[in-house]
């Protein structure tokens, strides 16, 4: 996952100084991301709902009717495979709007039961006393 991430910043990138190597980049990289404290960018988000909609949902979403359930499962994948081993995080407002579930409320109900049916595990809690999204990790299959 972090090469995944490194070589797009690196062979795009025009303001590379000439006296550092790339191997001296990629450890820069690699103590940066460690020490990512933060959600992923929007974009991160944003493309990984593209892909939702794309793919096949996996197996374990088919026991849903709702398409959209079935779109949040495979969302929260695509997101898992970004996020590689670690967690990722995922915020009620964002889940309510991209399913138009009207409310952060109901979108966290559907985590919720998303997590007692064993699809998801959150890992750290968020809300508003954190003002942080919350942080899962996807248990099913990749």
């Amino acid at each position: 996952m972090r090469e995944r991430a490194f070589l797009p910043w690196y062979t795009q990138n025009n303001c590379l100084r000439p006296d550092q190597t790339r191997d001296e980049y990629w450890f820069e990289f690699l103590e940066a991301y460690d020490d990512a404290k933060c959600p992923l960018g929007q974009g991160v988000l944003e493309r990984t709902w593209r892909l939702s909609g794309s793919c096949e949902p996996p197996t374990v979403a088919t026991q849903f009717e709702d398409p959209r359930l079935r779109r949040l499962v495979a969302w929260c994948r695509e997101l898992q495979l970004v996020a590689g081993d670690g967690p990722f995080f995922l915020s009620v407002r964002t889940v309510a709007a991209k399913l138009g579930l009207g409310s952060p409320r109901r979108a966290s109900a559907v985590l919720r039961r998303l997590v007692d049916l064993e699809i998801l595990d959150e890992v750290e809690k968020g809300g508003p006393d954190t003002n942080k999204a919350t942080r899962f990790r996807y248990l099913c299959p990749l």
